[in-house]
């Protein structure tokens, strides 16, 4: 990856944090501990965060840096949100939903939207 793919896989994860949220970048800064600048900065792509700065966003995202910073899922809070859900099911539930994303994923091959 390069820097300039870093700096904007960074600014898609703070966009998606502040719509998540239903906040803007004076509420994010505030929450974080930045000032709205430095958030503004990152998000226009003239500065690459701290590493601090990249493991508060991602704890404010309930990630690890890892997952943050992992361009290959495109709907990382989602994607997530549901992982986190799923490890509280019991496995009778889990087996349950295992069935139910089958069908939904042969059906959707069958309709041509995969």
């Amino acid at each position: 990856m390069t820097e300039q793919e870093l700096k904007d896989l960074i600014k898609e994860r703070i966009n998606d944090l502040m719509e998540k949220r239903g906040s803007n970048m004076r509420s994010l800064s505030r929450s974080l501990g930045f000032s709205e600048g430095y958030i503004n900065q990152i998000i226009n792509n003239n500065m690459m965060p701290s590493l601090s700065a990249v493991l508060m966003l991602a704890e404010a995202m309930n990630m690890t840096p890892s997952e943050f910073l992992d361009n290959s899922e495109k709907r990382p809070l989602e994607y997530y949100k549901v992982n986190k859900d799923i490890q509280n099911l019991s496995a009778k539930r889990l087996e349950a939903l295992s069935i139910l994303l089958q069908e939904e994923n042969e059906n959707a091959r069958s309709k041509g939207r995969k």
